[in-house]
């Protein structure tokens, strides 16, 4: 039969490691805020020099990336190069 108190001590321990991996998991959840609203930002500022010659302004079709996504296309919003490139007839 195991002591009422180790029982104790090991749960308060795993209860510890809980609460610093959620502050942790915080601590990404606010960093990945912060990396959406300045992308958000530069999507904004790109469609408006970019003007609306598509039907989704501001948005491109680009392969997706994923392995599992293998042949589909997704929309994307467009990096400094796809605003900034040179545009040929």
């Amino acid at each position: 039969m195991k002591n009422i108190h180790d029982v104790l001590r090991s749960k308060e321990q795993q209860l510890q490691q809980l609460q610093q991996q959620a502050q942790q998991v915080q601590k990404e959840i606010d960093t990945l805020r912060s990396a959406i609203r300045l992308l958000t930002e530069d999507s904004e500022e790109a469609t408006e020099h970019a003007g609306s010659s598509s039907s989704a302004p501001g948005m491109i079709m680009r392969p997706a990336q994923a392995a599992g996504q293998a042949g589909k296309e997704t929309l994307v919003a467009p990096s400094a190069w796809d605003v900034t490139k040179p545009q040929f007839p």
